[in-house]
């Protein structure tokens, strides 16, 4: 687990402003907005079964009790569920990363954990120079931060996968609704 000691500092957040009235934006849930077409895009596999694939943590990470096994139990779980499992891997598969870090003060007395947890999703896309295999690109991305004591961490981890992996089969069951049944 890296660590990180915290320093006194002030933090600026960025916010966009809003769209100016009468400004030509078509609605977030409208078929024609930008993010309903990236989404349809982005998640449209036919109903290609997905893999799971979950990075691999750093020996001292084992202190909060998170395992690789137990990331990808809690997907894999829940995309069989839903009938879309591949348990072999060769084509569209959810990666899992989750990244922790002790949170020390400047006298080295540890306070906490804080990491990130993200799932994105990727599919294989046609290549010319790689007919056979295409390339990998991630298309879809959910992610968070924690910052906990080390009690919390294992189950916020596990229940914010198990959230993402539930979202993504939303919307992949929802794009490939035709081509699942």
């Amino acid at each position: 687990m890296t660590r990180f000691t915290l320093v006194p500092a002030t933090l600026a957040v960025l916010i966009s402003p809003p769209p100016v009235a009468g400004q030509n934006t078509p609605a977030v849930n409208s078929p024609l907005s930008a993010a309903a077409v990236f989404t349809e895009a982005a998640l449209s596999t036919g109903c290609e079964p997905v893999f799971v694939v979950a990075e691999d943590f750093a020996p001292e990470d084992a202190a909060v009790g998170l395992s690789k096994l137990a990331l990808r139990s809690a997907a894999e779980s829940r995309l069989r569920a839903a009938g879309i499992f591949d348990p072999v891997g060769d084509g569209a598969y959810l990666y899992i990363n989750v990244n922790l870090f002790e949170i020390l003060l400047s006298d080295g007395t540890n306070i906490g954990v804080a990491g990130s947890v993200d799932v994105d999703f990727a599919r294989r896309f046609p290549h010319p120079l790689l007919p056979d295999r295409g390339v990998a690109g991630r298309t879809w991305h959910r992610g968070t931060l924690i910052v906990d004591d080390h009690q919390g961490v294992r189950d916020f981890a596990l229940e914010t996968v198990g959230k993402f992996v539930d979202d993504f089969i939303d919307a992949y069951l929802l794009i490939n609704n035709s081509a699942c049944d």
